[in-house]
């Protein structure tokens, strides 16, 4: 005679509490399981879709902000989650406001340097991404408890807020907006902090004709406070060209986020697109990952040696395709519609997510 489960009995040796043992998440619920992580992909779809088109409209600075608040707020909610379903709408949201936050994050910087240092500053940024997952894998080593471990990531990020008050404005985004007066107060700080001279015709502008740029005197004083409405992320998709552009880096995106990343491999990809060029770094990584995935699956399991070299070799060209597709992408359009650009594309990553997710799921039954 079979009778049912009325309650279950998990083994802590290891883990004092996971969502699995919180939400009971066995037998026929196990399938739930995906359904957490993939809940979280498809937030990540819907934040890259509108978050960075938000950030070009309002500002990298003001939109990180309030983005950061939420994210923290969502995060640390979520260790308090009461049932599986209020679990999965707030993962929903973490999601959403988790890549809006790399993402306005990377506009931001690499918007702050010289075209010199573009590349360095986006690897760079990507390196600090694979630190913290790192650092993520070691607090989990000995925090074991579920809840804890998510406040102790999610609280600290309440003191970013204060970002708003210590790093400027994008100076570019400000220049795109023809804020021209905010631009030039930031220009002339940033040059006295390095001891530099900007030439006075540099960080002044020929009086405009039309009356809605909000005027100035005689003397070519900046523009004061005015906004000008811009290139948007509407006009990209007008021309043939930057719609081409599009094309061709979603389907690099769609690959490239289904690869792990590697410090080393964003150490090399500094010296490969500075020597290369972008667009050799980008195909060449994703024909030798393409190839070095299939040498993977194709080769016999014994001996494991040479699928695990093989599998290295794939997360190591896939890494650095990653890192340079979000340099190049950034760099393909202009800076009014720069972040929702990298957004929309970044969408199209998450649908590669959302997919592996299931699939894993669909292999792990059969």
């Amino acid at each position: 005679m079979i009778v049912g489960c009325d309650h279950w009995i998990y083994d802590t040796s290891l883990f004092q509490s996971t969502i699995v043992t919180e939400f009971d998440l066995t037998c026929e619920n196990e399938w739930k399981e995906t359904l957490a992580s993939s809940v979280y992909m498809f937030g990540m779809l819907i934040g890259a879709a509108t978050l960075g088109n938000i950030a070009d409209r309002i500002g990298r600075k003001l939109a990180f902000s309030v983005n950061v608040v939420l994210l923290a707020t969502l995060t640390t909610g979520l260790a308090f989650s009461p049932n599986f379903i209020t679990f999965c709408v707030l993962r929903f949201l973490c999601g959403v406001t988790a890549i809006g936050h790399f993402l306005i994050l990377f506009v931001w910087g690499v918007e702050a340097v010289g075209k010199k240092y573009r590349v360095m500053c986006g690897f760079i940024y990507q390196c600090v991404f694979t630190v913290g997952c790192a650092v993520l894998g070691l607090v989990a080593f000995y925090i074991r408890d579920w809840k804890n471990l998510q406040l102790v990531i999610s609280v600290p990020m309440f003191a970013l807020v204060s970002l708003y008050w210590v790093v400027p404005e994008s100076i570019r985004w400000l220049i795109a907006k023809k804020r021209y007066s905010e631009a030039r107060l930031l220009i002339l700080q940033a040059a006295k902090m390095n001891k530099k001279n900007v030439p006075d015709h540099l960080i002044f502008v020929e009086k405009e004709k039309s009356d809605d740029t909000g005027g100035r005197d005689h003397e070519g004083e900046p523009v004061s406070g005015s906004v000008s409405k811009g290139e948007s992320i509407q006009d990209v998709f007008h021309s043939k060209v930057l719609l081409k552009r599009f094309a061709i880096m979603f389907l690099a995106w769609i690959a490239a986020v289904m690869g792990a990343v590697e410090i080393p491999a964003y150490i090399s990809g500094i010296f490969l697109v500075d020597k290369l060029g972008r667009k050799p770094t980008l195909s060449g990584g994703l024909i030798a990952s393409g190839v070095a995935c299939l040498i993977t699956g194709l080769v016999p399991e014994d001996p494991p040696a040479i699928r695990i070299t093989f599998s290295m070799l794939g997360k190591l060209f896939i890494s650095c395709v990653m890192a340079t597709v979000y340099s190049y992408t950034s760099d393909l359009f202009p800076t009014s519609a720069r972040s929702a650009a990298v957004g929309l594309c970044s969408t199209f990553g998450r649908v590669g997510g959302i997919l592996c997710t299931y699939y894993s799921y669909r292999w792990k039954e059969n």
